[in-house]
């Protein structure tokens, strides 16, 4: 009888099928002229095989055979065998949380394989391809991908291609996987939900330190000294994918410092941009990186000893010595910004507190005329914490052998603030009314700043000494005290003549 099949010539046997052996066998006919074309009908998912046999005429049969060679024999077969595969192939894997890329190569691996149908053996044909696509613009852009191997050579499920031609200059945009087996059969799902292209550098910015001494108002040079924090603020602005985020205690803010100049002068202008090949080893040539912490859009790099950037000085060497210091910070995408460089000049000689005697010229050429004597202390670490002076005239003409320690007394220091002490001592102005018969004296002094270090004149290193600040000269290194004169009585009129 006829089949139901598109081909109205093919017929099939009645019975319409027989089973041998658990395999259910089907029995097709046609009349043919010489050559033929049919759809068999009935071919199941999995293994088939198919048997052709030609009939003329006369009842004479043929049956079709395939010769294949092998390395010892040749062998002939009389069957061929089909395996029908109409399951579409499967991915694995999907992006659900957003993609960045700034632009650059961005790799993306799709997990494909093509399943056999509810356990059927030879049901599968195998992964033939599998292609990324993105709609830009109403334009359908592809890329395909590259079916990767494992350590042993062997091809795995997985393809991966670069997605970079896909994407769009800047923007989020959605990435699909069409994956298509050796049968023809394909499946087409969203892959990628946002991948976003974020080609701006994120920015950052550094905060000026603290001046440790300024000459004057116009003065803009930044003077540091001993051990100093830098601290700023970073932000991804401009390109949207936002700071790049912190995991397994990484840190990518980084901090650098040069001593070349030509460096330090890039302000971020064009053709004055910090690039990745600024970055190097030597700091006479390169910015070298010298700390790093986690990135944060408020940022502070602690403990910054600055003798560790110094170089060894020699005799009568300037001791002071310029750097420049900069800072990078990531984002999501992958880009890397740099702040303009702050220039900071390390001077060791600014940590030194400056004591200011308003009624004291510095060659001791006026005389004082009060016993009340006032000033000013000044350093660069905030309010002092204690104020102590040594007066020769009070010590039988002594210069004193130690510098003082807070709390000890009877030892010819005079603490400024002190209740058995007619002085005074507040935020940074000093007073005092001495008791000292006029004539000429001379005053040792010593210092205790916010950290606790102790400066006394008598100090064998100018370090370790507070300045002295005159009423006729800003400041002046002493290691031998201050030498001034009292004359606080009026003169003593003996007589009065008049001359005509």
């Amino acid at each position: 009888e006829k089949t139901n099949q598109s081909d109205p010539d093919v017929y099939i046997d009645v019975p319409v099928s027989k089973i041998e052996n658990g395999k259910t066998y089907y029995k097709y006919w046609t009349i043919i002229p010489t050559t033929y074309s049919f759809t068999i009908p009935q071919l199941e998912e999995g293994s088939n095989y198919l048997v052709l046999v030609a009939e003329d005429n006369a009842g004479n049969r043929y049956l079709d055979t395939v010769e294949v060679d092998h390395d010892e024999d040749s062998r002939k077969y009389s069957n061929f065998s089909m395996n029908l595969d109409t399951t579409a192939p499967v991915i694995n894997n999907k992006y659900d949380d957003i993609i960045y890329t700034n632009g650059g190569s961005k790799d993306l691996t799709v997990v494909a394989e093509d399943p056999d149908k509810n356990g059927i053996a030879n049901s599968s044909s195998g992964v033939k391809s599998v292609i990324l696509s993105t709609e830009i613009s109403n334009v359908t852009k592809t890329v395909e991908c590259k079916q990767q191997k494992d350590e042993q050579n062997t091809l795995i499920n997985e393809w991966k291609a670069d997605i970079k031609s896909i994407l769009p200059e800047s923007g989020t945009t959605t990435v699909y996987a069409t994956v298509k087996d050796l049968a023809g059969t394909s499946f087409k799902t969203v892959f990628a939900t946002a991948v976003m292209v974020d080609p701006a550098a994120p920015t950052a910015v550094i905060t000026a330190p603290a001046d440790a001494y300024k000459t004057s108002a116009a003065d803009n040079e930044i003077q540091v000294n001993g051990t100093i924090s830098l601290s700023g603020t970073a932000s991804d602005n401009r390109g949207g994918s936002g700071l790049k985020e912190e995991e397994n205690e990484s840190k990518t803010l980084k901090l650098y410092y040069t001593t070349n100049a030509t460096l330090g002068a890039k302000d971020g202008s064009e053709g004055k941009k910090i690039a990745a090949g600024d970055i190097g080893e030597n700091a006479s040539e390169k910015f070298v990186k010298k700390a790093e912490i986690a990135n944060d859009s408020s940022w502070t790099f602690e403990n910054i000893v600055t003798s560790a950037y110094e170089p060894e000085y020699e005799g009568e060497d300037d001791k002071t010595t310029v750097v420049y210091f900069m800072v990078s910070t990531e984002d999501k995408a992958g880009n890397t910004g740099y702040s303009v460089p702050q220039k900071v000049t390390i001077d060791q000689d600014t940590d030194r507190p400056i004591i200011k005697m308003n009624q004291v010229k510095s060659d001791n050429s006026e005389f004082v005329k009060s016993k009340t004597v006032y000033g000013s202390v000044s350093d660069d670490d905030g309010e002092i914490k204690k104020l102590w002076v040594w007066s020769t005239k009070l010590n039988g003409g002594n210069a004193p052998t130690s510098k003082p320690v807070a709390g000890q007394t009877n030892t010819g220091w005079i603490e400024f603030g002190a209740d058995n002490t007619d002085s005074t001592l507040e935020n940074n102005n000093w007073q005092i009314t001495s008791t000292e018969e006029d004539g000429q004296t001379t005053w040792y002094w010593a210092v205790a700043d916010a950290k606790d270090t102790v400066f006394w004149t008598k100090d064998t290193s100018s370090l370790g000494r507070p300045y002295i600040s005159y009423s006729d000269i800003a400041r002046q290194d002493n290691s031998n005290g201050v030498t001034f004169k009292y004359d606080t009585k009026a003169p003593d009129i003996k007589r009065v003549e008049l001359l005509r």
